[in-house]
């Protein structure tokens, strides 16, 4: 995974726009977990230990930077 995000660029930490802090691999793998089973953000909330709206943020934000 280290290899992936320093191939993808990926920063080390990101700030989204609510003041939600995430580091680079736990937003990477948000975004891959994400991509490859769109479930709701509610099933997610368990496996990353985050509310659904953080992990919302932290997809959009990466995905669309």
């Amino acid at each position: 995974m280290q290899r992936l995000l320093t191939a993808l660029e990926i920063p080390e930490y990101y700030i989204c726009v609510q003041r939600t802090y995430a580091t680079g691999m736990e937003a990477l793998m948000i975004l891959l977990r994400r991509l490859v089973y769109p479930a709701r953000w509610c099933d997610l909330v368990p496996v990353f230990g985050r509310s659904g709206s953080e992990l919302s943020l932290i997809f959009n934000t990466v995905f669309f930077l």
